[in-house]
């Protein structure tokens, strides 16, 4: 049985083994529609000719954010018993009420079976109850190991009921 708790420390190998990469068959194309009375996006999924695969390589900048923020309130991991098998790495920006996900990665073994949903779905929790108003992802941020490939400014994180917003 799949247990979502708070990450207790960081472990950079353990990350590395969850975060080992993904492949896809498609992307996702931003579309953009910006006006004085409406701001708003469009994500349409582009099958590519070829699968692509992804792999990912832990940073030293970034290792050392994540012992920063870890634990924090929104450093999840998703356990099956003691093996962390999921993680969603996270931060609340008082700037602008938005939680910022740095990085959300599943074990290709767990995938496809609502772990990442749970993961998420705890955030979305989380954020409600804190009262921000987003979740998105950081701007630049070039990786979230949700099986396709990373959307330009703000990725429509919850997969299956599109841009979450939380007010």
């Amino acid at each position: 049985m799949i247990a979502i708790r708070p990450l207790p420390r960081f472990d950079a190998d353990r990350f590395q083994a969850i975060a080992s990469g993904y492949t896809t068959t498609a992307i996702y194309h931003v579309d953009w529609m910006d006006s004085p009375e409406q701001a708003s996006f469009t994500l349409t999924r582009a099958a590519l000719p070829e699968p692509k695969a992804f792999t990912f390589h832990l940073g030293d900048d970034e290792a050392a954010h994540y012992r920063a923020i870890v634990p924090g309130e929104y450093c999840l991991a998703a356990y099956d018993g003691d093996e962390a098998v999921g993680v969603a790495l996270a931060e609340a920006q008082g700037w602008n009420n938005v939680l910022w996900v740095w990085d959300f990665h599943v074990i290709e073994a767990y995938r496809g079976h609502g772990v990442g949903r749970r993961l998420m779905d705890d955030l979305a929790a989380k954020a409600t109850a804190a009262g921000l108003r987003a979740i998105a992802r950081p701007r630049g941020k070039r990786r979230l190991g949700l099986g396709l490939a990373p959307v330009q400014q703000i990725i429509a994180l919850r997969m299956h009921q599109h841009l979450r917003c939380l007010a």
